[in-house]
């Protein structure tokens, strides 16, 4: 999330991280203290969980 607009607020803006050509992440700004992510990826999802101890997992999805 660093990376998507460091010095930037971004209200409604979407971001995609991308490895060796395939889509591993999707971030969806709200506003600049809303930030929906979506990934499939459980290394991505290991990373969030150590930096972001707060952050809930929502609309059912399986973080595991």
């Amino acid at each position: 999330m660093a990376l998507a607009a460091p010095d930037v607020q971004t209200v409604d803006g979407v971001f995609e991280g991308y490895a060796d050509g395939e889509p591993r992440v999707t971030l969806n700004e709200v506003d600049s203290s809303l930030w929906e992510v979506t990934t499939a990826d459980p290394s991505v999802i290991r990373l969030l969980r150590e930096r972001y101890p707060d952050a809930v997992t929502t609309r059912g999805a399986a973080a595991r």
